[in-house]
């Protein structure tokens, strides 16, 4: 008796799942606001709750343990992932407090990508009250261009770092990413290359040098692999 308990307890819980992912996706975020005072990055459910989002309902928490870094990602309901947003998480963090978030469209994107990626940017312009012109202009400018090559951009936004890349997956091609990013973490967890003689080199202000790379930069839904697209 107790089995069969046990296995109707688990096909409700598999329905309620199903039920689950029509709506908000299967699974309730770690992130809570409110237990991280002076946080910059929304809860998820703020970006999802906007229709331009309503397409992505899968919820997946997945680990990078060699950077020591969570992350959750929402992703679009065919489970074809050419769209997906991720909050990242600093595993040395005593709370779960976001350090990062990450929206990926599958490149070139079509209009409905592309636009996707405008409303990601003006959320934030939003809820930080501040211009992002050039970070939206470089977006529409890698939306557009179909040849590399497709240097990392890189700007610094008052203890937070915006990025631009091209990210290539061997199994789901190439991604447009926009990203943002707690400054700290960044560094931290994307440590600048170093040069032969130890030095770290001083990277354009604007734009990261062509041979940064992008590999294990977390874009590629917990599978490692990501790299810079090479045409």
């Amino acid at each position: 008796m107790g089995r069969l308990e046990h296995s109707a307890s688990d096909v409700r819980g598999s329905l309620l799942c199903v039920a689950l992912l029509v709506t908000a996706g299967c699974g309730v975020s770690r992130y809570d606001r409110r237990a991280c005072p002076g946080d910059a990055f929304p809860e998820a459910a703020e970006l999802l709750r906007r229709p331009a989002f309503g397409k992505l309902d899968y919820f997946r928490g997945t680990t990078n343990y060699r950077r020591r870094v969570d992350y959750e990602t929402w992703a679009d309901r065919q489970f074809e992932f050419t769209t997906t947003l991720s909050y990242h998480y600093s595993k040395d963090d005593a709370q779960s407090c976001a350090r990062g978030v990450v929206l990926l469209v599958k490149h070139p994107p079509d209009p409905e990508g592309e636009a996707l990626g405008r409303e990601f940017i003006a959320f934030f312009e939003q809820e930080w009250r501040r211009e992002m012109s050039q970070l939206r202009s470089v977006y529409g400018a890698y939306a557009r261009q179909r040849e590399g090559p497709f240097p990392i951009y890189r700007e610094e936004l008052n203890g937070l770092v915006a990025e631009v890349s091209i990210a290539h997956n061997v199994v789901r091609g190439d991604s447009l990413s926009v990203a943002l990013y707690e400054r700290s973490f960044y560094r931290s967890t994307f440590p600048e290359p170093r040069g032969p003689d130890g030095a770290t080199p001083s990277p354009n202000p604007v734009v990261g040098a062509l041979g940064t790379p992008v590999r294990d930069r977390l874009h590629s839904g917990g599978r490692s692999g990501a790299e810079p697209a090479r045409r």
